[in-house]
């Protein structure tokens, strides 16, 4: 209308704080469901100059309530689609209608507005009548208003929480005192039946067209209070618990409505009859009170009217200022409308919505002044059945907490067209005058949403007041409703006053011509505006975005600019949801920008060949050019390249010096074994950093230095053994070359040094040389152990013959004592004999000078001969041996003789050790390493762990055999494995104390003789 950028941003960014319930909503929303208390006097009786309708408003009312109800379940299902919003429906639909048009969701607010204001004024004015009447005789009534006034919107400015607060116990009270208003007229039987059913419709003029009209009439004034229940849509974004606790409170404000228009007019009608209803209820309430309360009963009533108006004071303070605040959110109203206190109460508006109703109270709120707010409010009412049936069209993707039943969108829509049938047929029947303020009320949201237009194109620095297609089309209907008004003045001046049904007709043409003014003056304009001005936004976005690409392009192409010739282009649909030229003009536009598009591609392929073509041109003919510098710039590149790869790559580490020792390059490898990072050592003195002291601690003075020599003379010098030292202060033994670098004078500038880390070469070093002590040391000892053995054995032998001789009496008699003596020394004589015996043996296997003769033999069968050489000794000891041989494999490379030492050896090492029980041999197949296992197993005492570990040492014995009478020689173990370990087996041993001990071997199935 006023900008040529009509769009707006309909995205509430505030976050309200969610603090009321259910209860708290439907407690506001009750002085919505209770204006059927002021409204009954005005349609049943009318005033002044206009009309009422009679008992037969009753009917009127019921029928306004059925069109209400009908509207309910799209009205929710809209609201909650927007769950952080606040403002009811009419708010919703600056959503809702956000891709037809911003002037139609801000005359949808703004009459909601309208029609809520004088509401405030009527319902102050009432309750200051009853309190001026009880108790304030002195006080005068438009000043006990406006205190109500004034006091409610100070509680409404605390928060809504507080409002809340204070509507809880009156609602409780109001609709307390309600039901008993019905209930005891009806308990008491003072309901006159017949006279509550009986109605009588009062007519302007005889005839079925006055009948219609004040149908129309009556129900059009009903829809100013009949959907007053939508009051409890105004605060989604403020609920805790929206998507339960806001369709609670609709649907139980829809329910107290039915108390408030069809109970109780019905029952008052019954108990009071039609001229007492038409007064002041205040006083004439009281005989529906007067079966229970008696003579407190007109006070109740009184009080009952009291806290019913304080509802409708306090309604139209909470919801519609909310109204307004979130269309300003929206960037549909002045900004400063969004203003808040930091209770999050909307103070601008608050403000405006209270003096509005003071200023309408001043002048007595006249049914004329509501019949034109109630232009505004079914404007405001009847829009959201149109966004919610939109929605379900257009978007039937979008999420909806609460979906209204299947046909009550439809039920809403001809809901509307009722209000718009009493709006035609009804409005004029409340005089001129009152329907050219009702247009002025609606014409004003245009008038402020003008006005923050041009704001906005202020901050924006455009033009404030633009020649637009809106501004046209709008005052061109603003002329037309003039020359309309003109025309009926004209023509009423002609018709002959007593005519009426005539004035009445042609009255209703003027308010059809009026509607249609805001109709085709506001909200088609808008919509055709706002598609126009989106359609001229793209082409301009079009024109100064790829358009303008394309005419650069072009033109750096003509001059050879390749890199300049480009375009940009990104595809912006134009959305237009209506069917006609619009809409086909933007389908053609959308069809153009693809076929640009199209282009912008094609102009980028060929530029993106052309540039490919120029740039391997351009290369080829660098290279052709420069191909011998660059050559040798890449050898040069590349051999920095490798060199700085191959040190950083080398485990030595490499310094490199200046003149002065100062470091220039250091290698990773090198900063790591000095404990530095690389950086740290850039620009330090070499030597004072790493090789300023000897090994032994003394210090190395520079001037004795290799590498400062090598600085000095230009020498290599290579040192070995030398020392440098770490960042912690902890050395390394090195060795390094120290390597000039000449300069062009041929005197050194510098030189490179690499160093080796040898702890580990050094640790080598010492470890072989102990292996070599250690290696001779066994020789030596193996040499002397056989040679001792060898020198033994034959005076060994002299003296075992000698003892043998005087022991079996060859040389003479020897008395029992002496007997006993040379017995042990028999003994002791055999034991050494056997001692040197494994030694020789043991000696002989370690050194490999025993050779094994592996064949092929029966295993079981060796073992059942050892067994039975053994069993006489066995059961001569009182135990047993058994053999469990179950290996399926028999024959298998092994020396017999030697297998059958070690069997010998283990046998019987497991019969010395056995007090009691016996010895089990078992054999079985062992596929995990393709072997026989062998396990001897005895019953004895058994063996500690400790002793487990020295078990097949040489010369160990452990402690069983140290008890055992018959020791042995701490050889046979240590020769059972030698014997094993060169078949290539193993050989362990298992065992607990008290638990007896297991010796196992394994003997390879297939040949693995080991020599050393």
């Amino acid at each position: 209308m006023i900008s040529t950028n009509s769009g707006y941003n309909a995205t509430n960014t505030h976050i309200h704080p969610r603090t009321v319930n259910w209860f708290g909503i439907f407690s506001v929303a009750m002085g919505g469901c209770n204006q059927s208390l002021f409204l009954i006097g005005a349609l049943i009786a009318g005033q002044g100059s206009i009309p009422g309708q009679g008992s037969a408003a009753v009917l009127l009312l019921i029928v306004g309530l059925l069109l209400s109800w009908a509207a309910t379940p799209g009205w929710t299902e809209l609201v909650m689609m927007y769950p952080n919003r606040v403002g009811g429906i009419s708010a919703t639909c600056a959503e809702a209608f956000k891709p037809y048009s911003p002037i139609l969701a801000n005359l949808t607010g703004v009459c909601y507005w309208w029609g809520w204001v004088p509401t405030c004024g009527i319902t102050a004015l009432l309750a200051a009548s009853a309190l001026h009447q009880w108790y304030l005789p002195w006080m005068p009534i438009p000043f006990i208003g406006i205190c109500l006034i004034l006091f409610f919107t100070f509680i409404n400015l605390c928060g809504i929480k507080w409002a809340m607060r204070l509507a809880m116990p009156i609602a409780v009270l109001s609709g307390g005192l309600a039901f008993l208003s019905a209930i005891i007229p009806i308990y008491s039987g003072k309901v006159d039946w017949h006279q509550a059913f009986s109605y009588h419709l009062t007519v302007p003029f005889p005839g079925w067209f006055g009948q219609w009209t004040s149908i129309m009439a009556g129900i059009y004034l009903v829809g100013f209070a009949a959907p007053a229940f939508e009051q409890a849509t105004s605060h989604v974004g403020e609920a805790i618990n929206p998507n339960k606790s806001v369709p609670q409170a609709i649907f139980a404000s829809a329910a107290m409505a039915g108390l408030y228009f069809i109970v109780l007019p019905v029952v008052w009608l019954g108990v009071l009859g039609q001229g007492p209803l038409s007064g002041d209820l205040s006083s004439e309430l009281g005989p529906t009170f007067a079966p229970l309360f008696g003579a407190a009963a007109k006070g109740v009533a009184a009080w009952f009217i009291i806290f019913n108006m304080f509802h409708g004071i306090l309604a139209p303070l909470a919801g519609p200022p909310r109204v307004l605040s979130q269309l300003a959110d929206d960037g549909l109203l002045p900004e400063f409308m969004s203003k808040r206190l930091p209770s999050d109460a909307p103070w601008v508006t608050t403000l405006l919505t209270a003096a509005m109703a003071i200023a309408f109270l001043f002048i007595g709120d006249p049914i004329w002044l509501v019949a034109a707010a109630n232009l505004t409010y079914l404007i405001g009412i009847a829009m959201p059945n149109v966004a919610v049936w939109l929605m379900r069209r257009n978007h039937p993707e979008m999420e909806r907490p609460y979906r209204a039943p299947h046909g009550t969108i439809v039920l809403g829509l001809l809901a509307a067209i009722g209000w718009l049938t009493t709006t035609v047929f009804g409005f004029e029947q409340f005089g001129l005058k009152t329907v050219i303020i009702g247009i002025a009320f609606a014409y004003a949201g245009s008038i402020l949403y003008a006005w923050r237009k041009m704001s906005d194109n202020k901050k924006m620095g455009l033009p404030i007041l633009g020649h637009t297609l809106h501004l046209k089309l709008t005052g061109s209907m603003i002329l037309v409703l003039a020359l309309d008004a003109i025309g009926y003045f004209i023509a009423v001046s002609h018709v002959p006053t007593q005519d009426i049904s005539l004035i009445t007709m042609l009255e209703d043409i003027f308010v059809i011509v009026a509607l249609l003014t805001i109709a085709v003056g506001l909200i088609l304009p808008g919509m055709i505006a706002h598609t126009a001005v989106e359609i001229s936004n793209a082409a301009e976005k079009l024109v100064q975005g790829t358009l303008a690409d394309f005419t650069r392009a072009m033109r750096a192409l003509a001059a050879g600019d390749l890199v300049a010739a480009k375009a940009d282009f990104k595809l912006v649909p134009v959305i237009v949801h209506s069917h006609d030229e619009i809409s086909e003009m933007a389908i053609n536009f959308n069809k153009l920008q693809e076929e640009i598009g199209f282009a912008a591609v094609g102009l980028e392929g060929a530029r993106e060949g052309l540039l490919k073509s120029q740039t391997e041109l351009t290369k080829t003919n660098e290279l052709l050019r420069i191909a011998e510098k660059r050559f040798a710039q890449e050898q040069i590149e590349r051999m920095r390249n490798e060199h700085t790869i191959v040190l950083g790559s080398v485990i030595e580490g490499v310094h490199w010096l200046d003149a002065n020792g100062i470091i220039k390059y250091e290698n990773p490898a090198s900063a790591k074994m000095l404990g530095y990072e690389v950086a740290e050592l850039i620009g330090k003195p070499a030597h004072l950093t790493m090789h300023h002291t000897h090994a032994d601690g003394s210090v190395h003075e520079q001037t004795q230095c290799p590498i400062y020599a090598t600085l000095k003379d230009g020498a290599v010098r290579r040192v070995k053994d030398d020392v440098f030292w770490r960042k912690d202060g902890t050395s390394f033994p090195v060795d390094y070359t120290c390597t000039p670098i000449f300069g062009d004078n041929g005197k050194p500038e510098g030189c490179v040094v690499l160093f080796t880390d040898i702890t580990e070469r050094k640790k080598a070093e010492e470890i072989e040389s102990a292996n070599k002590k250690l290696t001779m040391m066994y020789e030596m000892q193996k040499d002397f152990t056989s040679t001792v053995s060898h020198e033994l054995r034959t005076p060994l032998a002299s003296i075992k013959t000698a003892i043998d001789l005087v022991v079996k009496r060859m040389v003479g008699e020897i008395n029992p004592e002496q007997d006993e003596v040379l017995g042990r020394a028999k003994s002791n004589v055999d034991r050494l004999k056997r001692l040197i015996d494994d030694i020789l043996d043991l000696t002989k296997i370690e050194s490999g000078k025993v050779k094994m003769t592996f064949m092929m033999n029966d295993l079981h069968q060796v073992i059942e001969e050892v067994v039975e050489s053994q069993r006489d000794v066995v059961q001569s000891r009182g135990l047993y041996i058994k053999t469990e041989l179950g290996a399926q494999m028999h024959k298998i490379p092994f020396d017999s003789d030697r297998i059958i030492q070690v069997l010998n050896n283990l046998l019987g090492n497991a019969i010395k050790f056995t007090k009691q029980g016996g010895i089990m041999i078992r054999t079985k197949d062992y596929p995990q390493e393709n072997c026989i296992f062998v396990s001897i197993r005895d019953t004895g005492k058994g063996i500690n762990e400790m002793d487990l570990l020295k078990l097949f040492q040489k010369f160990q014995q452990i402690e069983s055999a140290h008890e055992n009478e018959e020791g042995g020689t701490g050889l046979g173990l240590a020769i059972c494995k030698e014997i094993i370990l060169r078949h290539g087996g193993k050989i362990w041993a298992e065992s607990k104390p008290g638990e007896g001990t297991a010796f196992n071997f394994l003997l390879p199935i297939q040949e693995r003789r080991v020599t050393s």
